[in-house]
């Protein structure tokens, strides 16, 4: 049971992102950061998001522990760094190849439905559901702010009562430098708790 519930966050997360690709057409999303807040079972994270097109950057602090998200699409990869322990994780086999792609995935996942427009936090947003065709990973809502093209909230609500919600705040459009998306020197790999270690390699 204990390693269902370390595994949820992460499955979530990678389900998430392939409609978040999906849904904003990532790789023209602008260049921007921004203060978040995640709210989940295990608590609440606050901290920052870097986006620069198909990369993202998200670092904050959660139960007292600072950790540093990267995920870089156009290497099919995601970085968990903990700097305390100068320790990463890896989850590959996040790569996409055309918006195409990624909308014939998504609709074998989930079904799809517009709801809309909405204004958050000062941006226009089209707000789209996708209900799992796996009844026990629920649904997924996104506002995707048209002016970003990147959901600025995502909440999702699963089954037996577990449920995320993300919201982004206090949006700056900005330049930021590459080596905001690079794996850091010095760092060790290690495992995901309670899966096994991938086995895809990243693109160079």
């Amino acid at each position: 049971m204990e390693q269902h519930r370390g595994r949820a966050p992460f499955m979530c997360f990678g389900l998430s992102v392939l409609l978040l690709l999906n849904t904003a057409g990532i790789c023209a999303a602008a260049e921007f950061v921004a203060d978040t807040t995640s709210s989940h079972p295990q608590g609440t994270f606050t901290g920052k998001t870097y986006v620069k097109g198909d990369k993202i950057r998200s670092e904050g602090v959660q139960g007292g522990r600072r950790t540093i998200t990267i995920h870089r699409m156009d290497r099919g990869v995601t970085w968990i760094l903990l700097p305390d322990s100068k320790t990463y994780m890896e989850m590959a086999g996040m790569e996409h190849s055309s918006l195409e792609d990624l909308d014939r995935a998504a609709q074998e996942m989930a079904d799809k439905k517009n709801l809309g427009t909405e204004t958050i936090n000062g941006f226009l947003c089209d707000k789209y559901q996708y209900v799992y065709k796996d009844r026990d990973l629920g649904v997924v809502t996104q506002w995707v702010a048209r002016d970003l093209k990147f959901p600025i909230r995502t909440e999702h609500s699963g089954a037996k009562g577990y449920g995320m919600k993300t919201e982004l705040s206090n949006i700056q459009l900005q330049g930021l430098p590459d080596s905001l998306f690079e794996l850091p020197a010095g760092y060790r790999k290690t495992g995901l708790p309670g899966m096994e270690r991938p086995q895809k390699r990243p693109k160079p």
